[in-house]
């Protein structure tokens, strides 16, 4: 087989490769975003691990339309499963609805969303007060 033969087969091998990888990264630890019981959707969660006086970013979930998510490890490397520990979640807007968040929910250190993770948990369970979600 000559030279242009041979890359032929890699690009076609390539080809049918490439179209059984599977599509995107599986979620890890799943949770709920709600306000008053009722779902908040587009928003986005950084977790941050704390460890002592040291935080850690340690990834993300976006609220689905019924206030579900599930984690993802930063820059979305794979499923986060939340360890034992103590974590703080900060949020931001993600979708259509514009939501201002009292500055507190923006800074790790201040957020009043705070989570001690037994591991026992079956999902992160987050409640936000009405009074604190303004929408735009």
């Amino acid at each position: 087989m000559n030279g242009k033969g041979c890359l032929l087969c890699l690009a076609v091998l390539w080809a049918i490769t490439a179209g059984c990888r599977s599509e995107g990264v599986v979620g890890g630890t799943t949770g709920r975003l709600r306000s008053e019981g009722k779902p908040i959707e587009g928003v986005r969660l950084s977790i941050d691990r704390i460890d002592g006086g040291h935080r850690e970013r340690v990834g993300f979930g976006v609220s689905q339309l019924d206030g579900s998510f599930r984690l993802y490890q930063e820059g979305a490397a794979g499923p986060l499963w939340l360890t034992p520990g103590e974590y703080s979640v900060t949020l931001e807007s993600e979708g259509t609805t514009v939501r201002e968040w009292p500055g507190e929910f923006s800074d790790p250190v201040k957020t009043p969303l705070k989570i001690n993770w037994s591991g026992t948990e079956k999902s992160l369970e987050l409640e936000i007060p009405p009074a604190r979600i303004r929408y735009q």
